[in-house]
Order: C-alpha cells, then structure tokens, then sequence
C-alpha cells in the first residue's frame, strides 16, 4: 500500500503550490490526469471493465461501506445515456459528500501511517500489520 500511495500522492501534488499561481487549475488537471491513469490500470481494468453500467456502479458505492449519499440512478442513466463516463461517474462516487466524510478519519490515519512513519502496515509481522495499523488509528482518533 505505501508503495502506491506515495506515487499517487506526488501525482496529484505535483507542481502544486498554494498561493503560487493557478494552483486550483493545476490541481484539478493533476486530478483528472491521476483519474484516468486510475480507470486505465489493469488491476482496475480486470475488476470493472465486462460489468455493466449498473453494476458498475453498484460496485463501486459498495467499497464505500454505505456511506455513499448519491443518487445512483442518476449515474447509472448517465453511464446509459453517455452524459457520463466511467472515470466521471467514479470521481462522483469518491467525491461525493457521504463517502468523504466517512473516509477522512481512515484516510488521514493512513496518510499519516505512511507520510510519517513511511511504512506499510503489511510490511511488520504479519500477525502484527493489522494490530499496528489498528493501534495507530485508535491513537490519533482517539
């Protein structure tokens, strides 16, 4: 997980300085760019690709543990009607308001897992990854 994540970071993070230029416009195209290699990857590709658009997107609200407060059937028109595509249809998913909320406190103890002890926590024992992780999170969340 560390591996990835500190790649992906410094995809989304590149050339991005607050304050320094049109750093909004930089963020957003590294989003987007980011956004595409994601759809593009064979682990996804492998997962996603031979479902359908309903399916497609009944998976991807089921990774957000229900926290998804979308509208599914409108993706799933839109996916139908082409107003929508994958990549965008997914961005709404992650970004959507229910699911952020409900992954910020995990995200930002994974972020702080890897940014700064610059660890994965499946590269400790085995038996002990998850209790660290686990640890770890309870700690900064209290």
């Amino acid at each position: 997980m560390y591996a990835e994540f500190t790649p992906d970071t410094a995809a989304v993070a590149h050339d991005v300085v607050v304050g320094r230029g049109d750093w909004p416009a930089q963020l957003e195209a590294n989003k987007q760019a980011f956004l595409a290699a994601w759809v593009d990857r064979a682990a996804f590709r492998q997962v996603y690709d031979d479902l359908p658009n309903g399916a497609f997107v009944d998976t991807l609200i089921s990774h957000s543990g229900a926290s998804f407060n979308g509208d599914r059937e409108a993706l799933v028109q839109g996916l139908n009607n082409g107003t929508l595509t994958r990549l965008t249809a997914l961005r709404q998913i992650v970004e959507n308001e229910g699911f952020v909320h409900a992954k910020s406190s995990e995200m930002f103890v994974m972020m702080e897992y890897f940014g700064y002890l610059r660890r994965d926590p499946t590269t400790l024992l085995p038996v002990l990854a998850g209790q660290a992780h686990r640890l770890w999170r309870k700690l900064r969340t209290g």
